[in-house]
């Protein structure tokens, strides 16, 4: 077991390079850490500790006052989007004295032989250039500014997270599951707004019995990104629901009752959800039970011929805000597709408005919405709905929904949310609003 949780490592650090040497990224004194709470010690992107990998971390100060601090510049780059229109000042770890510094005047050490963090190329900055150019001198490498560094780190971006995404698929995710089973109770991750607070309460809430670093963190990736939902695309890619999927090929590929892959037809085969789920447990297969997603159908139908009957956008283009309304007619069950909920509640509100649909509104079974965190389908009037925020989906402004309140205000807070409402709440002038 033991080599088994170093080889985990080595793969969750994916600190690549064959010809890396030694050099110790670890903080030698009290590490400066930035966030607030107990989480305050590992990254929010990857779970990674940052007092381990302390002499990359990277930091940003958000214009509310908010400090996220990340293991790595490509943790950073892989947030960037998320935060980059709010973003105060980034800081760097100084590798030579240890302190943080601004990043866009540190001296950037690219390309060395010693092991990147997260990434194939490692990038340590300093605050001065004879500091770097000492560097070099010893570990090689060049020497660049931040904006270089920075862009290096989103171009490879895509492709370094799909060769850790298959590492974790082969090794990580079955480790973390076979732990989690022998060591925790049972853990909800959508409780959670980001890795690193799932950990700390792993940790600290006794939710798990004591572990050392290398299994907590392989635990927490299973429940993030497969039991929670949050693995990068990649990570899902050649898992299907129907012949030939056994229950041991989709654990392997990290794809079970929660993991999720993107949305394809169905009609005849197998659809768990609105994204195709693997077997994990009795009773949650193909044909999906309702604890495992709001309906045996919900979303299971979403096909290249499904248009939105508002703005008339094929929906399948983006199935990440896809949204449902489920009807009877002729004793059968229909449904008709959004690309978002503000078109779906437009529908709602005046269904005669897109077309000859009658007194539909009567024959209403379900409405389902997709978290926007987790991407599972969820009940639209058990969901919590962000109005205001700066996050836009196919037709602009949206309602951006949550399975959990604390989901929402989470959200609510990273990205300049005004209102959180229930489904009920929602007006037909609150809608509207959104198109101005």
């Amino acid at each position: 077991m033991k080599k088994v949780l170093f080889i985990a490592l080595a793969i969750i650090g994916f600190m690549g390079a064959a010809h890396a040497v030694t050099f110790d990224k670890s903080a030698s004194s009290q590490p400066q850490l930035l966030q607030k709470g107990e989480q305050k010690y590992w990254c929010p992107v990857c779970g990674m500790n940052l007092k381990m990998f302390y002499k990359t971390s990277h930091a940003v100060e958000l214009d509310d006052g908010t400090k996220k601090q990340y293991c790595s510049i490509r943790c950073l780059a892989a947030d960037w989007p998320n935060v980059k229109s709010r973003v105060k000042r980034i800081l760097v770890v100084d590798a030579a004295t240890e302190k943080l510094i601004d990043a866009k005047s540190a001296f950037y050490v690219v390309g060395s032989k010693v092991k990147g963090t997260m990434s194939m190329t490692s990038k340590l900055a300093f605050a001065t250039k004879e500091e770097a150019e000492s560097f070099r001198k010893k570990y090689g490498g060049k020497i660049v500014d931040f904006d270089t560094a920075f862009a290096m780190a989103q171009k490879a971006l895509a492709k370094e997270s799909m060769m850790m995404a298959k590492r974790k698929q082969q090794r990580i995710y079955p480790m973390g599951e076979k732990i989690y089973k022998r060591m925790c109770q049972k853990v909800d991750p959508s409780a959670y707004a980001h890795i690193n607070e799932l950990k700390a309460a792993l940790r600290d809430k006794g939710l798990c019995k004591p572990m050392k670093e290398r299994q907590l963190q392989a635990v927490s990736l299973y429940l993030w990104e497969v039991v929670g939902g949050h693995a990068p695309a990649p990570t899902m890619q050649g898992c299907r629901c129907g012949k030939g999927c056994s229950k041991a090929k989709a654990k392997a590929q990290g794809c079970g009752c929660g993991a999720k892959q993107p949305a394809r037809s169905s009609q005849k085969g197998c659809g768990c959800g609105m994204k195709k789920q693997m077997p994990a447990a009795k009773g949650c297969g193909c044909k999906m039970k309702s604890s495992c997603t709001p309906s045996k159908t919900a979303t299971a139908d979403l096909s290249k011929q499904d248009k939105c009957p508002v703005c008339g956008m094929f929906v399948y283009k983006h199935p990440k805000w896809a949204a449902f309304i489920y009807y009877e007619k002729d004793g059968k069950l229909r449904h008709l597709a959004f690309d978002g909920v503000k078109d779906l509640m437009k529908f709602y509100f005046e269904p005669n408005r897109w077309g000859a649909y009658g007194n539909i509104r009567d024959h209403i079974k379900k409405i389902v919405v997709r978290d926007y965190y987790t991407l599972k389908p969820i009940w639209a009037k058990r969901a919590w709905f962000v109005v205001g925020s700066d996050v836009y989906g196919p037709m602009g402004n949206e309602l951006i929904p949550f399975s959990t309140k604390k989901a929402a205000e989470s959200f609510m807070k990273d990205h300049r949310g005004t209102k959180l409402l229930r489904f009920d709440e929602i007006t037909k002038e609150m809608v509207y609003k959104l198109d101005e």
